[in-house]
């Protein structure tokens, strides 16, 4: 990180931000031996929810809405802004949505995740606040973690230095890795 200074000599704001990365997804059993307790009883509660790989970019985005309605937040994002991201990364072949269901087929959790040729991003995650307790979370994590091992990538959480979001990054065994916000 020689380069920090140099930056800011010339007016540059750089800022060091911590993310939380899985670079070897070669063994699933060894990577669940990884995560906690607690995310593996999770993952168990939640093995009758149902994997959605057909998801289309509106449904994920009115999810998205409803759930942050149920928690009084908006949507940091609008919807052009989301269709101009989703069709990019389709157009490259970088993006992918998956979601669960229950048992009636309500959406419970989804999560776009975006990728290069190195490493599958999970951007952007959302689940029901009302079904928070159904370990959807967790398993939402876990399949995101086995498209990006198909892939044959990393997995990155795309960071968080919130405490409580990190805690949860941690849990999944993951490393805290450095990076930079210039």
């Amino acid at each position: 990180q020689s380069w920090v200074p140099e930056l800011r000599a010339y007016g540059f704001t750089v800022n060091e931000m911590v993310t939380y990365r899985i670079t070897d997804l070669s063994d699933e059993k060894a990577l669940i031996s990884r995560f906690s307790e607690n995310k593996r009883r999770q993952i168990k509660k939640a093995a009758q929810l149902i994997v959605d790989t057909a998801l289309d970019a509106d449904a994920f985005y009115a999810f998205h809405v409803s759930c942050l309605k149920k928690r009084h937040k908006p949507i940091s994002y609008t919807y052009s802004y989301w269709q101009t991201l989703y069709n990019t990364c389709m157009v490259h072949q970088s993006g992918k949505l998956i979601g669960l269901r229950d048992r009636d087929g309500e959406l419970t959790a989804a999560a776009f995740l975006v990728y290069d040729a190195r490493t599958c991003y999970y951007l952007i995650p959302t689940y029901d606040p009302e079904k928070g307790s159904n370990g959807a979370g967790a398993r939402l994590v876990l399949e995101s973690i086995r498209f990006a091992a198909q892939l044959h990538l990393a997995f990155d959480f795309e960071g968080s230095m919130v405490p409580g979001i990190a805690n949860h990054y941690r849990q999944f065994g993951s490393t805290p890795t450095t990076y930079f916000s210039v």
